[in-house]
């Protein structure tokens, strides 16, 4: 095949890029494009192939060596870690003892160099291409296990590898492998992320390195189209984190998928447009208990030594809704700058918003309602979320309320109402025992919407009597 394509592309200038992986340089914890070959049997065909590719003359040869490539829930070698053997106990076993690192590195950065190789001419020669977190197996495996749903993972043996997959096959996954940054300036290569970042995307700085190494000399960048568009000033003042509806934690793209985790006891504010947070390292919760123990250990977070990790940002600006935090991020006592992103929600409608204080003040609260689907009515929904805020002292807090619905069913929206009385409860309002549900309300309403049935009249006197009795200031409403 090396060959028809030398034979297609010479005297063309065009580039032919040939795909390779970093088995040809054998064991190795430093590998860049200078590295000596030392092939396994499995992959010794490749450096004489892919020399006569770069050796073909009137066509732009390339060769990218490439890590295990993982991401969006593909790729051979994850498949192979989410199918791996289980013992007795449903834990994942390791290939061979797990100790070997494997250099790996995202499909997305992987699309993205190749695009670059091919759209600068001087991009030529062998490029070595890794994420440089080499990870070790036994890492690998256990991010798996979280992904397979299996308790953990084991060590193996190489006879076990060998066994399960050959002997060729399990040679180049038993090698213990790393990728270095080049050194050459003229040399293109993704450039590896700094382990204490895991961002999948390279940041710009990285991209410029990798331009420069293709060009020697950084490519123009184009206008900034965020320098177009005006900065709004934040609101002045002091503003709590809402813990009920916010989250803190982390995500992290491995072979398997994306683990995820979450801190409980976490805290935030707003101040005169300076930002400041914290987690306590203690807090962190993941779906598999076992680890959270781990992950507070020394290899991770450190809970022990650093228990706690924050964010500070004194730049925080916005645009429209776009909100933008430039800050430093403390974690296991190392301070990085960070550049977070995200949507501003606009708050409540201002009815709401002029209504909370007045509602704070009325010490009664009587809820009519329709019923829609077996449920309340979204908007209500929303109306009674809105009054809940802040946490522990809303408009809706201790307050005395009953619940009447109506509905054109014969059961008089009972579903709704049982819906309602516990998201009130929720709201922290004291709901009445008594509540009144009108069936067939088409029926036994006037046009005027009052009630025709006289038993039905007598039933919503005793409601409101029993709201009545719950209030301090029954005299004063009766007078």
């Amino acid at each position: 095949m090396a060959d028809a394509a030398i034979n297609a592309f010479a005297g063309t200038g065009k580039p032919y890029i040939e795909i390779s992986g970093l088995w040809v340089y054998g064991a190795n914890s430093s590998i860049s494009e200078e590295s000596p070959f030392d092939p396994p049997a499995m992959v010794s065909w490749r450096e004489p192939i892919e020399r006569r590719v770069l050796g073909a003359s009137g066509m732009r040869g390339i060769v990218i060596v490439s890590g295990v490539a993982y991401g969006d829930g593909a790729g051979g070698i994850p498949g192979l870690l989410l199918g791996s053997p289980r013992d007795n106990a449903g834990n994942l076993i390791m290939l061979g003892t797990g100790r070997q690192h494997w250099a790996t590195v995202h499909v997305a950065d992987l699309a993205d160099f190749f695009r670059r190789v091919l759209e600068h001419d001087s991009a030529r020669g062998y490029y070595v291409i890794g994420d440089g977190l080499n990870p070790t197996a036994a890492e690998l495996t256990e991010a798996a296990a979280v992904a397979a749903g299996a308790p953990g993972a084991v060590p193996g043996s190489d006879d076990e590898a060998r066994a399960r997959l050959g002997d060729y096959f399990a040679a180049v996954l038993l090698l213990d492998q790393g990728t270095v940054a080049a050194k050459a300036p003229s040399r293109a290569r993704l450039a590896p992320l700094a382990p204490r970042t895991r961002r999948r995307v390279p940041p710009r700085e990285l991209r410029d390195r990798c331009d420069a190494g293709l060009n020697d000399s950084p490519l123009p960048r184009g206008h900034d189209m965020s320098s177009q568009t005006t900065q709004q000033a934040l609101p002045t003042g002091t503003w709590s984190v809402d813990k009920i509806h916010s989250t803190v934690g982390f995500a992290l793209k491995y072979m398997a998928g994306t683990f995820q985790g979450t801190f409980s006891d976490f805290g935030a504010r707003l101040d005169d447009g300076v930002f400041s947070g914290s987690a306590e390292v203690a807090s962190i919760q993941v779906k598999h208990p076992n680890l959270e123990t781990h992950l507070q250990s020394p290899d991770f977070f450190d809970a022990e030594r650093f228990p706690q990790l924050s964010f500070l940002a004194r730049d925080v600006s916005h645009v429209g809704d776009d909100l933008t935090m430039r800050g430093e991020l403390t974690l296991k006592g190392h301070t990085e700058p960070v550049e977070i992103t995200g949507h501003m929600t606009k708050p409540g409608p201002r009815s709401l918003r002029r209504r909370a204080p007045g509602d704070r003040r009325r010490g009664r609260a009587a809820v009519c309602h329709p019923e829609y689907n077996s449920s309340i009515p979204g908007v209500l929904k929303n109306a009674i979320d809105w009054a809940s805020r802040p946490a522990g002292a809303g408009a809706l807090r201790n307050k005395p309320v009953i619940v009447i619905g109506a509905s054109t069913g014969m059961f008089g929206a009972v579903w709704a109402q049982a819906e309602l009385r516990k998201v009130l409860g929720a709201a922290g309002a004291r709901v009445a025992e008594a509540d009144l549900g009108v069936g067939h309300a088409h029926e036994h309403l006037d046009p005027f919407g009052h009630l025709v049935d006289p038993a039905q009249r007598e039933a919503l006197r005793d409601s409101v009597e029993v709201l009545l009795s719950d209030l301090h200031d029954v005299a004063t409403i009766a007078a």
